[in-house]
């Protein structure tokens, strides 16, 4: 028969979803979450922490209205560059798939958000859970990080002062035993 190959296709990737990890050919990629305001921006583009898994998996919010792939926002590894130019106080927010073979939880940096289903967050991390307050002679890098990135925190708290409270942002995750979506938390690296 024309047009049908019976022989020896390629075998499929093995992709595991578990929770916010994902295990993809024996490496482990994760859903990281960064957010920056227009002011960090010098000239149109910015590094992120970590390259993008594919650009297929990336997301790009300003002022949490959605933006398009190749034309609102280009990748070229790790560096992200805009298509318009932002105002100083716009809220840019990337989430996207990072490959992050090896990473343990203290290799992230200051300010790093990722989803998170345990009850307990790893040392050197906070619940994104509208109570927690960071004080600046306690974590003075999570502080100056939340200065620049207001959006992480309670609206109605006064901006200026010490302490900054985290808001409270959830993450949905896919539980493999139940088969169902579950909302899980958020977790803030912190100093």
């Amino acid at each position: 028969m024309r047009g049908i190959h019976t022989c020896c296709p390629e075998a499929p990737s093995t992709i595991n979803i578990y929770k916010t990890e994902l295990k993809i050919d024996s490496g482990e990629a994760r859903f990281v979450e960064q957010v920056f305001t227009g002011s960090q921006f010098t000239g149109d583009s910015i590094t992120l922490d970590y390259a993008p898994f594919s650009k297929a998996s990336t997301y790009l919010f300003l002022n949490s209205g959605s933006q398009i792939s190749g034309t609102d926002f280009f990748l070229s590894g790790k560096v992200l560059t805009l298509g318009f130019t932002p105002n100083a106080d716009d809220v840019i927010q990337i989430k996207y798939m990072a490959r992050v073979d090896g990473l343990v939880w203290s290799d992230y940096p200051v300010g790093a958000m990722i989803g998170f289903s345990g009850t307990t967050p790893p040392d050197g991390w906070y619940f994104m859970d509208g109570a927690q307050e960071v004080h600046q002679n306690t974590y003075p890098n999570l502080h100056a990080h939340l200065a620049d990135n207001l959006s992480l925190t309670v609206e109605g708290v006064d901006q200026g002062t010490d302490p900054y409270t985290l808001k409270d942002i959830a993450t949905t995750y896919f539980d493999p035993n139940t088969n169902e979506l579950i909302q899980g938390s958020t977790i803030i690296r912190h100093d």
